[in-house]
């Protein structure tokens, strides 16, 4: 998949424009640090990614450093493990890499919130709710 349809990407930036912290301006660069992606984790899932373990930054090195981090401790566990050149690629804003990631990190969240609402509804359910 080296290209992004337009309609596939039309969708991942309506959901992105729905988010209340991205600014819009330059998607790629925004994310490239890694601090978005672990505020988008930690929107959906509280307690996983742990922002401020993330900082803003310029530098080629500290993005990389930031995304290294952010792969071992929170990517890992939703299984999307990243290889060095697909940090490197995300933390340089390679066209295409930025959205390909956005796009199979929305699909691992909406169904960790899919099975979480189920979890809940059975809970209900058994409780009598």
């Amino acid at each position: 998949m080296n290209e992004i349809s337009v309609d596939l990407k039309q969708h991942l930036y309506i959901w992105l424009k729905s988010l209340p912290f991205l600014k819009h301006r330059n998607l790629r660069r925004e994310f490239s640090d890694a601090n978005l992606i672990a505020k988008l984790v930690n929107f959906f899932m509280p307690k996983l990614a742990l922002e401020n373990a993330y900082p803003p930054c310029m530098s080629m090195t500290k993005k990389v450093d930031n995304w290294t981090r952010l792969n071992s401790k929170v990517l890992s566990h939703l299984g999307l493990n990243l290889s060095k050149e697909n940090i490197e690629d995300l933390a340089s804003s390679k066209v295409n890499v930025t959205e390909k990631f956005l796009l199979k990190l929305a699909i691992v969240l909406y169904s960790i919130n899919q099975e979480q609402i189920k979890e809940a509804i059975s809970q209900l359910k058994k409780t009598g709710g």
